[in-house]
């Protein structure tokens, strides 16, 4: 994992080689903060804060 950083985002590349690795992003606007997750074929899958810990609990489950 590659982490980035900047004034409104964080950002975690998974694999950290390149351009082609899924990307998530937790970004602060003045009105909201969410998370954001991008693949390599121009998909994005935009979640709240609330989801995107609904979505960790989940996958949390699924591995165990």
């Amino acid at each position: 994992m590659k982490p980035e950083k900047n004034q409104n985002s964080q950002t975690i590349i998974l694999c950290g080689r390149g351009k082609c690795c899924p990307k998530i992003t937790k970004e602060k606007t003045s009105k909201e903060e969410y998370i954001t997750i991008s693949d390599d074929y121009d998909g994005i899958v935009k979640l709240t804060i609330e989801e995107a810990k609904d979505l960790k609990k989940a996958i949390s489950k699924l591995l165990d």
